[in-house]
């Protein structure tokens, strides 16, 4: 009798450590896929809007789009709220013609203006690919 109670106490015992621990692990190791997927969802909102925007018609990426302005290369170069501002006409290098084009993109929702960002900054390479 006394050997069956001690195996008892012993199953519950090891219940309750394990359920703890599994507590514990979830806790302090979050799961890390969401951030992946939300960020690969703001890059590719980047990437639609880009074209929804019809961005290539001022601008190349990737040999494709008006080659006057690429934008091949332009993350390595420019920091994200330097892209923000140029995006919306604000940057210290945009021409005035280019600040009056710009105007509309002041209107963009923060998320779609965040995710245009996003996309562009991840632009690293220059050159077609």
């Amino acid at each position: 009798m006394r050997e069956r109670l001690a195996l008892l106490v012993l199953a519950a015992v090891a219940a309750v450590v394990l359920v703890l621990a599994a507590w514990f692990a979830q806790r302090h190791n979050p799961d890390e896929t969401e951030p992946a997927a939300a960020a690969d969802q703001t890059l590719a909102r980047g990437r639609q809007l880009f074209a929804d925007l019809q961005c290539q018609l001022c601008h190349s990426l990737g040999g494709a789009g008006n080659p006057r302005l690429p934008l091949d290369g332009v993350g390595a170069r420019l920091e994200p709220a330097d892209i923000r501002d140029s995006i919306r006409g604000e940057y210290r290098e945009v021409s005035a013609t280019a600040k009056e084009r710009k105007l509309r993109y002041r209107e963009l929702p923060g998320d779609d203006l965040d995710a245009l960002v996003v996309f562009l900054a991840g632009q690293r390479e220059t050159g077609a690919p």
